[in-house]
């Protein structure tokens, strides 16, 4: 059309800059993202225990150190320079959901034994953060502290995944795959958190998000082979 330059239509690098510029979120605001998910996760399990009224174990356990490794966040955040009020309270509901998590299998499980344990589990957690709000003042460096609880319930929050990817490779096991969405989403949680952790220099926890990556890449792998082979 005369008059009229088809470049004004085309991308300038302005426009990549700008889009760029509103894209380029700092690392915390993916993690907590991808921590949202992944605690989300929790509830779409919950609807699928009211249905079936079957847990596991493992649905358990990943619930009793979802809420320890939130609120170990938490703690650390409040002892951190700068505090960061989004990750305090965003780790906080985190932290809630799965306490919220545990109480739902205590009501709509059969199994005496899981009745137990979801119990315990309740209890444990309750008596957990007793502990650490009495003892925290009394510690020399509460920051050192948290950050090796923090070391140690990641690490068994990173390894949990690994039992039913397991389970589902023995010939013997009727034990179907972890889902893709589980994996993806636990995927980019671990990776978002390792970014997130190597930004603050917490040099410490590499290895362990190093071994939740690791994990879940894994359980891709399997779910490959699943869908490949059966």
């Amino acid at each position: 059309m005369d008059g009229i330059e088809i470049s004004a239509f085309l991308p300038t690098m302005d426009n990549f800059a700008y889009l760029y510029d509103m894209l380029a979120f700092p690392i915390s605001t993916y993690y907590m993202i991808a921590s949202l998910s992944y605690v989300t996760m929790g509830a779409l399990e919950c609807i699928v225990i009211k249905k079936t009224k079957f847990i596991s174990s493992t649905t358990v356990m990943t619930y009793l150190i979802g809420a320890i490794v939130a609120f170990n966040q938490v703690i650390l955040n409040l002892y951190s320079e700068p505090q960061e009020t989004a990750i305090f309270y965003v780790f906080g509901v985190i932290s809630l959901a799965n306490l919220l998590y545990l109480f739902f299998c205590t009501v709509f499980t059969k199994d005496s034994y899981m009745l137990v344990l979801a119990h315990i589990c309740l209890l444990f957690y309750f008596v957990y953060i007793y502990a650490i709000h009495n003892e925290a003042d009394r510690l020399p460096n509460v920051a050192d502290f948290m950050a090796a609880f923090q070391l140690c319930a990641t690490m068994v929050q990173n390894i949990i995944p690994l039992e039913s990817i397991i389970a589902s490779l023995c010939k013997n096991s009727n034990r179907t795959p972890t889902h893709w969405l589980a994996l993806y989403v636990g995927l980019t949680y671990c990776l978002t958190g390792g970014l997130y952790r190597h930004q603050k220099g917490e040099a410490i926890m590499a290895s362990v998000d190093a071994l939740g990556i690791s994990v879940h890449l894994f359980g891709l792998v399997v779910a490959i082979y699943h869908s490949l082979c059966f």
